[in-house]
Protein backbone atom coordinates (compact mmCIF):
# COMPACT_ATOMS: atom_id res chain seq x y z
CA UNK A 1 0.00 0.00 0.00
CA UNK A 2 2.84 2.21 0.63
CA UNK A 3 4.71 2.11 -2.91
CA UNK A 4 0.99 2.42 -4.34
CA UNK A 5 1.20 6.04 -2.44
CA UNK A 6 4.15 6.96 -3.15
CA UNK A 7 3.33 6.05 -6.55
CA UNK A 8 0.18 8.54 -6.71
CA UNK A 9 2.03 11.03 -5.01
CA UNK A 10 4.68 11.17 -7.72
CA UNK A 11 2.22 11.26 -10.69
CA UNK A 12 -0.15 14.09 -9.41
CA UNK A 13 3.49 16.07 -8.57
CA UNK A 14 4.82 15.45 -12.38
CA UNK A 15 1.05 17.05 -13.15
CA UNK A 16 1.53 20.00 -10.81
CA UNK A 17 -1.11 18.58 -8.54
CA UNK A 18 0.71 17.32 -5.63
CA UNK A 19 2.58 20.28 -4.33
CA UNK A 20 1.48 24.36 -4.31
CA UNK A 21 2.45 26.15 -6.74
CA UNK A 22 2.81 29.56 -6.26
CA UNK A 23 2.55 30.78 -9.74
CA UNK A 24 2.73 35.09 -10.03
CA UNK A 25 2.89 37.55 -6.96
CA UNK A 26 -0.32 38.39 -6.33
CA UNK A 27 -1.14 41.79 -3.95
CA UNK A 28 -0.42 45.41 -2.89
CA UNK A 29 2.00 47.42 -0.18
CA UNK A 30 2.53 50.71 1.23
CA UNK A 31 5.93 51.74 2.82
CA UNK A 32 5.46 55.31 5.25
CA UNK A 33 8.41 57.27 6.54
CA UNK A 34 9.76 60.44 5.50
CA UNK A 35 12.55 61.40 2.93
CA UNK A 36 15.64 63.63 2.48
CA UNK A 37 15.48 65.03 -1.03
CA UNK A 38 18.43 66.51 -3.14
CA UNK A 39 16.71 69.64 -3.71
CA UNK A 40 16.69 70.21 0.29
CA UNK A 41 13.83 71.90 2.37
CA UNK A 42 11.59 71.82 -0.75
CA UNK A 43 10.22 69.73 -2.92
CA UNK A 44 10.63 71.69 -6.31
CA UNK A 45 14.06 70.76 -8.51
CA UNK A 46 14.08 67.15 -6.91
CA UNK A 47 15.56 64.82 -8.72
CA UNK A 48 17.07 62.17 -5.97
CA UNK A 49 15.99 60.98 -2.56
CA UNK A 50 19.14 61.12 -0.47
CA UNK A 51 17.80 58.99 2.45
CA UNK A 52 14.72 56.86 3.39
CA UNK A 53 13.98 57.30 7.31
CA UNK A 54 11.42 56.10 9.69
CA UNK A 55 8.34 58.83 11.00
CA UNK A 56 10.90 62.02 12.32
CA UNK A 57 13.73 60.62 10.59
CA UNK A 58 14.65 58.15 13.23
CA UNK A 59 14.54 54.49 11.92
CA UNK A 60 14.02 52.95 8.82
CA UNK A 61 10.93 52.84 6.47
CA UNK A 62 8.46 50.31 7.52
CA UNK A 63 5.23 48.47 5.69
CA UNK A 64 2.12 50.70 6.44
CA UNK A 65 -0.47 48.00 4.77
CA UNK A 66 -0.47 45.09 2.94
CA UNK A 67 -2.45 42.43 0.94
CA UNK A 68 -2.38 39.26 -0.26
CA UNK A 69 1.46 37.13 -1.19
CA UNK A 70 2.89 40.70 0.01
CA UNK A 71 0.92 40.60 3.36
CA UNK A 72 3.51 41.68 6.65
CA UNK A 73 3.31 43.36 10.03
CA UNK A 74 2.39 46.58 10.31
CA UNK A 75 5.92 47.87 10.66
CA UNK A 76 7.88 45.58 9.03
CA UNK A 77 11.44 47.44 8.50
CA UNK A 78 12.06 48.22 4.38
CA UNK A 79 15.41 48.16 3.01
CA UNK A 80 15.21 51.24 0.46
CA UNK A 81 18.08 51.58 -2.60
CA UNK A 82 20.00 55.08 -1.22
CA UNK A 83 20.44 57.11 -3.27
CA UNK A 84 17.58 56.65 -5.51
CA UNK A 85 17.48 58.90 -9.04
CA UNK A 86 13.95 58.79 -9.56
CA UNK A 87 14.45 58.12 -13.55
CA UNK A 88 17.05 55.74 -12.90
CA UNK A 89 17.11 51.72 -13.51
CA UNK A 90 17.34 50.74 -9.96
CA UNK A 91 18.03 46.94 -9.07
CA UNK A 92 16.57 46.24 -5.61
CA UNK A 93 14.67 49.62 -5.10
CA UNK A 94 13.23 47.94 -1.86
CA UNK A 95 12.91 44.83 -0.14
CA UNK A 96 11.53 43.42 2.92
CA UNK A 97 10.32 39.94 4.62
CA UNK A 98 6.42 39.30 4.49
CA UNK A 99 4.94 36.74 6.88
CA UNK A 100 5.43 33.83 4.55
CA UNK A 101 8.96 33.97 5.33
CA UNK A 102 9.89 35.14 1.80
CA UNK A 103 12.00 38.28 1.29
CA UNK A 104 10.55 40.29 -2.03
CA UNK A 105 12.44 42.24 -3.95
CA UNK A 106 11.77 44.98 -6.35
CA UNK A 107 13.85 45.97 -9.35
CA UNK A 108 12.50 49.90 -10.58
CA UNK A 109 12.52 49.84 -14.90
CA UNK A 110 13.78 53.00 -16.67
CA UNK A 111 11.29 55.34 -17.50
CA UNK A 112 9.95 56.72 -14.74
CA UNK A 113 7.71 59.62 -14.90
CA UNK A 114 7.90 62.48 -12.48
CA UNK A 115 5.17 64.84 -12.00
CA UNK A 116 5.21 67.95 -9.77
CA UNK A 117 2.36 69.70 -8.76
CA UNK A 118 1.00 72.51 -6.76
CA UNK A 119 3.26 75.27 -4.93
CA UNK A 120 4.24 76.47 -1.96
CA UNK A 121 3.21 74.09 1.46
CA UNK A 122 0.89 72.21 -0.82
CA UNK A 123 3.74 71.38 -3.80
CA UNK A 124 4.22 67.68 -4.07
CA UNK A 125 6.02 65.18 -6.67
CA UNK A 126 4.56 62.39 -7.60
CA UNK A 127 7.13 59.21 -9.70
CA UNK A 128 5.34 56.56 -10.94
CA UNK A 129 7.33 53.32 -12.52
CA UNK A 130 7.22 49.78 -13.63
CA UNK A 131 9.51 47.05 -12.76
CA UNK A 132 10.10 43.51 -11.30
CA UNK A 133 9.06 41.90 -8.08
CA UNK A 134 11.26 38.74 -7.26
CA UNK A 135 10.31 36.13 -4.06
CA UNK A 136 13.88 34.17 -2.23
CA UNK A 137 12.39 32.36 0.52
CA UNK A 138 10.36 28.93 1.04
CA UNK A 139 7.66 29.89 -0.94
CA UNK A 140 8.64 29.60 -5.08
CA UNK A 141 7.01 32.84 -7.05
CA UNK A 142 7.58 33.76 -10.29
CA UNK A 143 8.83 37.00 -10.98
CA UNK A 144 5.96 39.23 -11.51
CA UNK A 145 5.44 42.83 -12.91
CA UNK A 146 4.65 45.80 -11.24
CA UNK A 147 3.86 49.59 -10.87
CA UNK A 148 5.68 51.68 -8.31
CA UNK A 149 4.62 55.17 -6.79
CA UNK A 150 6.02 57.46 -4.94
CA UNK A 151 4.47 61.00 -3.57
CA UNK A 152 6.30 63.08 -0.97
CA UNK A 153 4.96 66.70 -0.57
CA UNK A 154 6.68 70.27 1.66
CA UNK A 155 8.43 69.94 3.62
CA UNK A 156 10.38 66.64 2.08
CA UNK A 157 11.81 65.56 5.72
CA UNK A 158 11.60 65.75 9.45
CA UNK A 159 7.92 65.28 10.49
CA UNK A 160 5.99 65.17 7.50
CA UNK A 161 4.88 61.44 6.86
CA UNK A 162 5.19 59.93 2.98
CA UNK A 163 3.47 56.69 1.76
CA UNK A 164 5.19 55.04 -1.10
CA UNK A 165 3.00 51.94 -2.64
CA UNK A 166 3.17 49.09 -4.82
CA UNK A 167 1.15 46.90 -6.64
CA UNK A 168 1.62 43.46 -7.99
CA UNK A 169 -0.49 42.11 -11.31
CA UNK A 170 -2.35 39.31 -10.90
CA UNK A 171 -1.06 35.41 -12.17
CA UNK A 172 -3.12 33.18 -13.90
CA UNK A 173 -4.20 29.72 -12.65
CA UNK A 174 -5.88 26.78 -14.11
CA UNK A 175 -9.91 26.55 -14.01
CA UNK A 176 -11.51 24.22 -11.98
CA UNK A 177 -12.07 21.41 -15.36
CA UNK A 178 -8.50 21.65 -16.27
CA UNK A 179 -7.58 20.88 -12.48
CA UNK A 180 -10.18 17.71 -12.76
CA UNK A 181 -9.35 16.66 -16.13
CA UNK A 182 -5.77 16.39 -14.68
CA UNK A 183 -6.65 14.56 -11.73
CA UNK A 184 -8.61 12.03 -13.45
CA UNK A 185 -5.58 11.07 -15.93
CA UNK A 186 -3.25 11.17 -13.26
CA UNK A 187 -5.80 8.88 -11.20
CA UNK A 188 -6.66 6.43 -14.43
CA UNK A 189 -3.17 5.94 -14.66
CA UNK A 190 -2.56 4.48 -10.86
CA UNK A 191 -5.55 2.00 -11.76
CA UNK A 192 -3.71 1.00 -15.01
CA UNK A 193 -0.80 0.70 -12.91
CA UNK A 194 -2.41 -1.30 -9.77
CA UNK A 195 -3.68 -3.69 -12.26
CA UNK A 196 -0.51 -4.29 -13.47
CA UNK A 197 1.09 -4.99 -10.27
CA UNK A 198 -2.16 -7.04 -9.21
CA UNK A 199 -2.08 -9.21 -12.43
Amino acid sequence: MRNKLVILAAVLSALGLGTAQAGMIVGTVTFGGTVTLNSGTTVAGATTVTSWNGPGGIGAPFVNSSSGNLAAAFLTPVTMATPWVFTSVTPSLWSYTAGNGDTFTFNLNAGSSVTFTGSGSSESVTVQGNGLLSAAGPVAFTPTAGTWSFTTQNPPSGGTMTIFSFSAASGTVPDGGTTAMLLGVALSGLALFRRKLMA
